[in-house]
């Protein structure tokens, strides 16, 4: 039923053809209709090759997405299980030699210990500092509400970032039940926190006066987050399609 094949070529190589029957019962293709054919031909090679292009790269972005979140979760949990219960090791040991030199009279009068007990708190405090700052490397790079469910991760997140950075942030949770307990896969729990996490920073960066609304919705499929915020806005919406893609 062919009248005429074309080839769908790009990059010098053949992906394709495009086959089209005779126009009517007794007509046939021109040179300019054959002509406006090939051109039509090379502008679908190339599209059907961007598309390719596009899930290619987006489907290597989310393998890399999953590999990036499992070494911070490594990463996480190796500063926690060794440097971290290091120092919660030397403070206690601290803790109970500074009790010692508190409470035992022989020692006390000692003026030297005295000086000793000061050294050792102020060591003392700098290793609690210490800690601390290696808690909050943890919690960024994997936190800990991250396995305990999508809508505890929401809560966590707008709780934090009320509490940092003083935003005014309503929070509405419908229907989402299904996602108060951790589930089998946390794809969507980290996307999910991602986006939160990025769209609240953008506010605290952007509008840290403005009133902010999280709104988290499971369908019967889906789950849907929107976050929306009265700040003075940008210069997007008057941005061609063009330069918003660029």
């Amino acid at each position: 039923w062919a009248e005429i094949v074309v080839p769908l070529s790009s990059r010098q190589e053949q992906i394709g053809v495009m086959a089209l029957s005779r126009p009517g019962s007794d007509g046939y293709f021109n040179a300019r209709q054959v002509t406006f054919l090939m051109q039509a031909a090379s502008i679908l090679a190339v599209a059907s090759e961007n598309i390719t292009l596009f899930e290619v790269t987006r489907d290597l972005s989310m393998q890399a997405q999953v590999v990036q979140e499992r070494e911070r979760q490594k990463l996480a949990l190796e500063i926690h299980d060794a440097p971290l219960q290091e120092i919660t090791f030397v403070t206690n040991t601290i803790d109970h030699l500074l009790y010692k030199l508190d409470n035992d009279s022989a020692v006390n009068s000692n003026g030297a210990m005295e000086k000793v007990a000061k050294t050792l708190g102020e060591a003392n405090d700098h290793l609690r500092a210490a800690a601390m700052v290696l808690r909050n490397i943890c919690i960024g790079l994997y936190p800990p509400f991250r396995d305990q469910g999508i809508q505890v991760a929401v809560e966590a997140i707008t709780h934090d970032f009320r509490e940092k950075h003083g935003l005014h942030i309503n929070l509405a949770v419908e229907n989402c039940r299904q996602f108060a307990t951790p589930t089998e896969s946390d794809a969507m729990a980290i996307a999910v926190s991602r986006v939160l996490t990025e769209a609240l920073n953008n506010v605290v960066k952007h509008a840290p006066q403005a009133n902010v609304w999280v709104r988290l919705r499971a369908g019967a499929e889906n789950l849907h987050l929107s976050i929306a915020d009265d700040g003075p806005g940008s210069g997007a919406l008057n941005l061609s399609l063009s330069e918003l893609v660029r």
